[in-house]
């Protein structure tokens, strides 16, 4: 692109007591041919100093096209107040439907790690000092591996809303998880899981419809009653598209012990959303 470096300045008028006066400047200035006109207020009545400050605009504008220097939304940026920036990335992500749980495990890390690091502004972010905190937390790998993924999530966004050149955080190796849980999860053989039911009272409901069903416990809660099928020889129950983590709708066929009353108990074993099967779930 032939690049043409172009500025002017043009006075501005008001009529004053009857008279016609010169009361400002304003100017315009391309970077290419035939380009846009950026159009700024000059702020003053005297046309030399109108030229040098337009010029002035022009060169920095022309600076921030080659890559000299940062664009002013990203110099201003890398002096704002950390938690602020935080504070803004947990309403985006609220406006973006995320679930409260992971807004606020995400928001809760971020402003760990600006407490304890001493991240007080954008520009206080570094990649050694990041990895010198993460070394010394004493947490597992994967709370260690958490942490890394909610700071760079809040970097890219910030990168791809161009108000950061690049994620500082980017060229670091996530902690390897592999082999490395505090706790192995296993299943409930068949003797524990009905000594777990025999002393589960109320929340037996929900045990048994998460086994049933192989779902999350805030899949079961968003259950209704419309979710529900038990007519036929095949029952079965519907997870609705947006109530599941991966947003598909999904369908479980129920075993013919799900579908009947626990014992001791007269009202339907499948209820809807903030009755009795929610309440049980989500509170298991």
């Amino acid at each position: 692109m032939n690049k043409v470096f172009h500025t002017r300045v043009y006075p501005v008028f008001q009529v004053i007591g009857g008279k016609r006066a010169l009361i400002n400047y304003r100017g315009y200035f391309t970077l290419e041919r035939n380009g846009v006109r950026h159009w700024k207020a000059l702020g003053t009545p005297n046309r030399e100093i109108a030229q040098k400050r337009i010029l002035e605009v022009a060169l920095h504008a022309q600076r921030v096209q080659e890559g000299l220097v940062a664009p002013d939304i990203q110099t201003d940026m890398a002096s704002k107040p950390l938690l602020s920036v935080v504070d803004e990335y947990e309403q985006y992500l609220r406006g973006q439907g995320r679930r409260a749980k992971h807004v606020h495990d995400t928001t809760t890390r971020l402003r760990r790690m600006a407490r304890e690091i001493g991240w007080r502004r954008l520009s206080d972010i570094r990649a050694d000092n990041f990895q010198n905190w993460q070394t010394c937390l004493a947490r597992s790998q994967k709370t260690k591996k958490e942490f890394q993924i909610s700071a760079c999530a809040l970097l890219n966004w910030l990168v791809g809303t161009m108000r950061l050149p690049g994620n500082p955080l980017e060229s670091l190796d996530k902690p390897d998880v592999k082999g490395r849980k505090v706790r192995e999860s296993r299943a409930y053989t068949q003797d524990e899981f009905a000594k777990l039911l025999s002393v589960a009272g109320n929340y037996a409901l929900g045990y048994q419809f998460l086994l049933y069903t192989a779902c999350r416990w805030s899949e079961a809660h968003a259950v209704a009653w419309c979710d529900v099928h038990l007519e036929g020889e095949d029952p079965y129950v519907v997870f609705r598209e947006g109530t599941t983590k991966d947003k598909d709708r999904r369908r479980v066929d129920l075993k013919g012990g799900a579908c009947g009353p626990p014992a001791g108990d007269s009202q339907p074993y499948l209820a809807g959303n903030g009755s009795r099967i929610g309440r049980a779930a989500r509170d298991v």
